[in-house]
């Protein structure tokens, strides 16, 4: 982490596709202050090759991981698309990569579109629940008034019998 925190600094220029002289002699300069400064954080001292290697396999595998992801979300059988949780180290390889942005929106439509059905099933769910403790509520007071009435009925035919 130590590593792509140096790098996140001088991203704009080690991620630049530019090779000429001046911006190679700036990458350079760059790579010669991110090893600098890692260095100084680790009790290891690494070489400019090593961190570069280092920083290469870290992007392989953040595509990698990517390219795993986006087939989940175009893969076929429905549901919602799988997704993979990323490492602190390979979110943040992704952030300056840049490619974030071109993968997330497909995740993203496709995960919204199956909340909103989600919350949609939820929602008529709960209506005809509700609906049918209203048919119950409505059947229980019938018959409670049904048997008030079969009451007062009972009590008169006794006051008849008592009266007579």
């Amino acid at each position: 982490m130590n590593l792509i925190q140096e790098i996140e600094k001088f991203k704009h220029i080690l991620e630049c596709k530019t090779t000429n002289k001046v911006t190679n002699a700036e990458k350079e300069e760059a790579w010669g202050k991110v090893l600098s400064s890692f260095n100084s954080r680790n009790l290891q001292v690494r070489s400019i090759s090593q961190i570069k290697a280092k920083f290469d396999n870290l992007k392989t595998k953040t595509r990698k991981d990517m390219v795993k992801q986006k087939s989940y979300m175009t893969g076929t059988g429905g549901g919602p698309a799988i997704k993979i949780d990323l490492d602190p180290v390979t979110e943040a390889t992704l952030n300056i990569i840049n490619m974030k942005t071109k993968i997330n929106p497909l995740y993203n439509a496709k995960e919204d579109y199956y909340k909103k059905k989600e919350l949609l099933e939820k929602t008529v769910e709960a209506e005809e629940k509700e609906k049918s403790r209203r048919r119950e509520r409505e059947e229980h007071l019938k018959k409670m008034t049904l048997l008030d009435l079969e009451i007062k009925l009972k009590e008169k035919q006794l006051n008849k019998l008592n009266v007579s």
